[in-house]
């Protein structure tokens, strides 16, 4: 195996993984964001978005 054929094992190695943290994080945001959409959809329903 050529020293460019490990960089490149270990560039998609460190990909992969910062992949699976970002989709971690991505889903939590997604999660987060839900929560809120449903809270301003719950607010303006009732017809009174006073955000204190």
């Amino acid at each position: 195996m050529t020293t460019r054929g490990k960089q490149w094992g270990e560039k998609v190695k460190s990909i992969r993984g910062s992949y699976q943290r970002d989709k971690g994080l991505l889903v939590s945001i997604w999660q987060d964001t839900q929560v809120e959409y449903n809270y301003l959809l719950k607010l303006s329903t009732q017809g009174s978005l006073n955000t204190d």
